[in-house]
Order: C-alpha cells, then sequence, then structure tokens
C-alpha cells in the first residue's frame, strides 16, 4: 500500500476519534449522532421536506423516516403537510430543538476557534483548501459508486423518455423517442442510460448524421444529478462509443449542455451554435 494512503488513513482516524470526543456530551444525554446532523440541517436551512434532507445527509428515505419519528416524539421538530402537495411533509425545528441546535452550533463553533488559534493565516488557508479537495473526491466517490452506465433495454425506454422530455433544454424534438430499443440495434445509432441501482436518473445517444460524422440526440440528467462528474462519465462512453464505430467527429448543440467546461475539457471545440470533437 502506498505510504501516503497509510499516512492519510492514520490521519483521518486521528481526526474521526477526536470529534467524537468532541461531541461526547451530546451523545451522553441520548442524542444520536444522526440526530444531531438532522437538528443542526434544519437550523442551517431552515424548513426543508424529508427528500431534501436525505439529500443533504446522504441518508436513505428509510432512515430519515427513522428519524423524523424519533424527533418529533421528542418534541424537537414539527411535521406539517405542504401546502401544494399532501404526500409531501414540510419539517421545521421546534422551539426546543432550535435551542438544542444553538447550543450544538455554539459549541462546535469554540471547539473550532480553539483549534485554528494555533494556526497561522496561510495554515488556515492550507486546511480550508486540503478539506475541500478531499470532500469533493469523496463526494465523486459516492455518487459514482451506485451509478452505472449501459445500452438502453425495453424496461429503460419510458425513464428514459420522459427524463429527455423534463429535463433536457431543447431536445424534445428528437425523433424516435417511443422507440429507442429498436433505433438502437441499428448499427448507425447507440442509445445508453445512466442508473442509479435499478432506477433511470439519465442518459445520451448518438446518430450517424453523414457518412462519417455523429451527433449527440440527446444528453440529459435529473437535477439532482447533474454534476461534472457524471456528465463526464455519460461523455466518455459516448465518445468510446463514436470511436468504436469509428467516426470521423461528434458534435453537439450547445442548448443540449449543463456544463460546457466537461466537453471543453474533452478536447470539443467550439463551432457556431455547437461543440465539436474530430477524431485522429
Amino acid at each position: 500500500m502506498d505510504k501516503r494512503i497509510k499516512e492519510l488513513r492514520h490521519n483521518l482516524r486521528l481526526l474521526v476519534r477526536e470529534l467524537d470526543l468532541l461531541k461526547l456530551d451530546y451523545t451522553r444525554k441520548g442524542y444520536t449522532t444522526s440526530q444531531l446532523h438532522f437538528l443542526i440541517e434544519l437550523k442551517l436551512k431552515g424548513v426543508l421536506n424529508q427528500n431534501q434532507i436525505a439529500d443533504s445527509l446522504g441518508l436513505n428515505k428509510s432512515s430519515i423516516s427513522r428519524l423524523v419519528t424519533q424527533l418529533q416524539k421528542q418534541g424537537l421538530i414539527t411535521v406539517l403537510d405542504d401546502d401544494e402537495d399532501k404526500r409531501v411533509k414540510q419539517i421545521g425545528l421546534t422551539d426546543e430543538g432550535s435551542k438544542i441546535a444553538e447550543k450544538i452550533e455554539r459549541r462546535a463553533n469554540d471547539q473550532v476557534v480553539n483549534i485554528v488559534n494555533f494556526l497561522d493565516e496561510n495554515e488556515m488557508e492550507s486546511v480550508l483548501n486540503g478539506l475541500d479537495i478531499y470532500l469533493q473526491a469523496m463526494l465523486q466517490a459516492r455518487i459514482l459508486a451506485n451509478i452505472s452506465l449501459q445500452r438502453i433495454c425495453k424496461e429503460d425506454e419510458n425513464g428514459i423518455n420522459l427524463i429527455i422530455r423534463k429535463y433536457s433544454a431543447g431536445q424534445t424534438t428528437f425523433n424516435g423517442l417511443e422507440n429507442l430499443c429498436k433505433l438502437d440495434a441499428k448499427k448507425k445509432q447507440s442509445y445508453f442510460t445512466v442508473k442509479e441501482g435499478d432506477k433511470v436518473i439519465g442518459g445520451g445517444g448518438i446518430t450517424l448524421e453523414t457518412q462519417k460524422d455523429a451527433a449527440i440526440v440527446y444528453f440529459c440528467l435529473k437535477n439532482k444529478y447533474q454534476s461534472a462528474y457524471i456528465e463526464k462519465c455519460l461523455l466518455d462512453k459516448l465518445q468510446k462509443q463514436a470511436k468504436k464505430s469509428a467516426y470521423s467527429t461528434l458534435r453537439v448543440r450547445k442548448d443540449m449542455i449543463y456544463n460546457q467546461e466537461v466537453f471543453l475539457d474533452n478536447g470539443f471545440v467550439k463551432e457556431k451554435d455547437y461543440f465539436v470533437k474530430k477524431f485522429s
């Protein structure tokens, strides 16, 4: 194992151990770490629904449901029906929940101040930059761990159709949405889905326009998954397919793109209303 990996793991263990010691005051009072994070999230962001909290804390819906039940019984949160959709529950802090969250925040701030007093400005900047880089890498790894890309199949056709219509700008004029599997069977067209587990979250497709020139005819992801990490994976898949098919160029309309940097970083260049990549 790389010496740097061992050193990083060692330092992370020490960090986690110290953080565990710092939160003992709260866990001794009967609150779990997840409950504390839940309360702090509401304190920082205000009223949220269960899906928003699940996304923020990186927990599944069943875990969030358990936390809601626990905290509601303790009188720390309120749960109300959404005005527009009764299936959605809006969750906020009670006065008691707000007091506890404030105490946690004050103590946490005091602990951080006591630690950073030992750092000068340059060291503080290095710590912030290092943590940001590491956290972004952790997020990328967590997202991609459950993501898969595969050729479209019949059972995914409805899911990708809905996503194309809802989340793609200027792409719904593409002919053939209802028959992607049949089109995919043709040599000159290739369509893919992006899935989280068994759930379709996006996709991309390419088709031949001239003898050697291909175009991306849809490139879309649900809002929650519109990150440079997943977009890059999807674009890589389409580029590999284009190369495998011996296409000379691959182009995509600008209005189909969420993040232009992903395409520019992968060798695409701007040409009027398109981004184009030429394969040698």
